[in-house]
């Protein structure tokens, strides 16, 4: 009998899956070669019985893939609960049984030093409720920016990672967001995105959208909470295709961006956020709500 490798990295890991074995294979090699202690897989049951068999597929391939000793933890659904209940009741358990950890969904494929990144950002920023949200990608980016990362209000999902006593603040329930935010300092300064989260908002309370990112941004401006996004790109988004549930266009400027190796991490002087006029106005601008935003969470 082959003896397993140990296990070396010491952050947990949630890795989502469902029903593509091609990305899953991909992101789990990665996975495999940074040999977490800590693993929890979760999958969402199919939508119908003709899915039944693909999903079984990813959930055997992942689990027979396993070749380091890792304390193993699954979440597999028999029922489909959606996207959004499915994703956040996922992260709801995962960090039930963490203090931190990088969440990571089957289309994410991350480059290597994303770990240390996270690993580091994750212990430095541990005590610090002024930060929220650590991201792997950066989409738009200045480049006259020295610091390895820099302090954003967007958080960044394609592969990032949190602390369970900010996580423990999330609602699922749309009915409970306000969008007037209150007091919260960031979001005031923003017309474009408020204008843009009150269409969101309809959106999901006429169940036009599944989704479970928005509630969490929410969540991270409510309590006056920052973003940390990368200043070298470290995740690909490699599931943009007709498969995808929302990222459906292979040709989104978006889809495939090359992922750089981050060597070693110079933190910013200041906690000032930086860079969030670019990420406005490509992003959140009202040209672009419905092109580029709104319509990948329509199925």
């Amino acid at each position: 009998m082959k003896t397993k490798s140990k296990a070396e990295y010491k952050i947990p890991i949630l890795f989502t899956i469902y029903n593509r074995l091609d990305t899953t294979k991909i992101v789990l090699e990665v996975i495999k070669k940074i040999k977490p202690t800590h693993l929890f897989l979760a999958s969402d049951g199919p939508k119908s019985d003709k899915e039944k068999d693909k999903v079984e597929e990813v959930r055997r391939y992942v689990l027979s893939n396993i070749d380091w000793d890792v304390s193993l933890k699954t979440k597999f659904n028999i029922n489909n609960k959606g996207c959004g209940e499915a994703m956040s009741s996922s992260i709801d358990w995962f960090f039930e049984n963490v203090d931190m950890g990088i969440i990571l969904e089957d289309d994410c494929l991350p480059n290597m030093s994303f770990f240390k990144y996270s690993e580091e950002l994750l212990n430095y920023h541990k005590d610090n409720m002024d930060i929220w949200h650590i991201s792997g990608s950066v989409l738009y980016k200045k480049e006259d920016y020295t610091p390895s990362y820099f302090y954003s209000v967007y958080p960044g999902i394609w592969g990032w990672a949190t602390w369970s006593n900010r996580w423990k603040k999330y609602n699922f329930d749309m009915n409970k967001i306000d969008v007037k935010f209150g007091e919260y300092k960031y979001y005031k300064k923003s017309r474009i995105s408020k204008s843009f989260f009150k269409e969101i908002k309809k959106k999901m309370e006429s169940y036009e959208i599944d989704t479970w990112d928005f509630q969490w941004t929410y969540t991270i401006w409510k309590n006056n909470g920052l973003c940390i996004t990368p200043n070298y790109n470290l995740i690909s988004n490699i599931g943009f295709d007709n498969h995808a549930t929302h990222t459906k266009n292979s040709n989104d400027s978006r889809s495939n961006i090359e992922t750089q190796e981050l060597k070693r991490i110079f933190h910013p002087k200041n906690i000032e956020i930086h860079n969030d006029d670019i990420i406005k106005k490509k992003h959140f601008s009202k040209q672009n709500i419905f092109k580029r935003i709104l319509d990948k969470f329509i199925k």
